[in-house]
């Protein structure tokens, strides 16, 4: 059924009107004591209400993030996300976990083409819901914190 998911994903990609794509993240803080918990979000720029994917909401944040390129030359990716930190949400979420030290990041990107059904009144206006359909789902560690501040 995976593999259906990804036929369609690439199919889509080819489309002469080809839907947009959002970045969706999942960022589990403790993944020893606490492996199941995370905060979802995603950039807001598209869609700036909570989404659901897959049956998980993801929020809202204002954010920016680059440098996940598939590097041909052997080096590593150095991702970064920057943050809003709006009402200091980022602030006391990197207080309470340990300012996300070695935090585990899921990247998810789809196409709003395939969101659940319940992001829009009467269903999805752009294709069908499929939860199959993604075009990444890449994992990642969080080194460090290189900034914060009230912004």
């Amino acid at each position: 059924m995976a593999a259906e998911g990804k036929n369609e994903v690439a199919s889509s990609l080819l489309d002469l009107q080809p839907s947009a794509v959002l970045e969706l993240f999942r960022v589990y803080p403790d993944k020893i004591n606490k492996p199941n918990l995370f905060l979802g979000f995603h950039g807001g720029a598209l869609y700036d209400k909570s989404l659901i994917w897959q049956g998980v909401q993801y929020l809202p944040l204002a954010l920016e993030s680059e440098g996940f390129d598939l590097l041909a030359d052997g080096k590593l990716a150095r991702p970064k996300i920057k943050v809003g930190n709006t009402n200091n949400i980022v602030t006391n979420l990197l207080q309470n976990h340990k300012d996300f030290v070695n935090a585990r990041v899921v990247r998810k990107r789809v196409s709003v083409r395939f969101l659940d059904d319940t992001n829009f009144d009467g269903g999805n206006p752009f294709g069908v819901a499929d939860p199959t359909a993604e075009l990444t789902n890449e994992l990642w560690l969080m080194g460090r914190k290189i900034e914060e501040s009230k912004i």
